[in-house]
């Protein structure tokens, strides 16, 4: 069995370990697509794109973003300029199967406002219910099983999405505000993404958290954007392995 994930900033692990490197570190069958500053479009094309090589014995682990990004497929040397004009979020691209695409996220060039004025949150949402329930019958039809969560809480929930496989709606970071060692990035700490595993997902894939992985990952002190992570990081899922 494979786990796949999929996600945004609260998925990637850019700054330090998150809920899917952790889940990793716990079986050994993750594969991520969790992507910094990514919004649902960039999510649903992943997963339809991940459902066609994978198989009715694997899960899918989709957290939804917020309904408002946009995603841009580089497409030509136009897209490229205009994710290079951007001093904060250039470098905010991922190939994915056969495309790069640029998050643009809070980008606040013209050309980016212009869309987000044109695109006004109706739109955006409903696009953010077509691709969750398009996703949901893909996965369906392929015998995928699979579930859903998100970032922040769900702005397209209404009859029509309310019966998908939701984990959670409210979203990670409303749970993560009831953590006094949350921390003060954007994303919350390690430990705070363990124990969303723990209380959210793992029951649902029938796997019990051994207390001496929690007791392993509260006593590592993590960094944001720590220059020696990786090494702390191998060295933490080489212990977190050998329980």
């Amino acid at each position: 069995m494979r786990i796949y994930t999929f996600g945004d900033g609260f998925a990637s692990g850019h700054i330090w370990p998150e809920w899917p490197q952790l889940l990793d570190a716990i079986t050994d069958s993750v594969e991520n697509y969790g992507h910094v500053g990514a919004g649902n479009e960039f999510i649903f094309n992943c997963a339809v794109k991940a459902a066609l090589k994978a198989n009715s014995n694997d899960i899918f682990l989709v957290q939804w973003a917020k309904s408002d990004r946009f995603d841009k497929i580089i497409e030509d040397s136009y897209s490229e300029s205009v994710k290079q004009a951007d001093s904060v979020y250039s470098d905010i691209d991922k190939t994915v199967f056969d495309q790069t695409w640029w998050s643009s996220s809070a980008s606040d060039q013209e050309i980016i406002k212009d869309y987000h004025r044109l695109v006004g949150p109706i739109q955006s949402q409903n696009r953010s219910k077509l691709f969750a329930i398009a996703l949901s019958y893909t996965l369906k039809f392929l015998g995928i099983k699979h579930l859903y969560f998100s970032t922040y809480p769900i702005d397209f929930l209404d009859e029509d999405t309310e019966l998908l496989p939701w984990i959670d709606t409210d979203g990670m970071e409303s749970y993560s505000q009831k953590f006094s060692n949350r921390g003060n990035e954007v994303q919350p700490t390690p430990i705070v993404h363990l124990n969303y595993l723990k209380e959210n997902i793992l029951p649902r894939l029938n796997i019990e958290l051994d207390q001496k992985i929690v007791d392993l990952v509260e006593n590592v002190n993590f960094v944001a954007y720590d220059p020696d992570r990786d090494e702390k990081w191998n060295d933490l899922r080489e212990k977190i392995s050998n329980v």
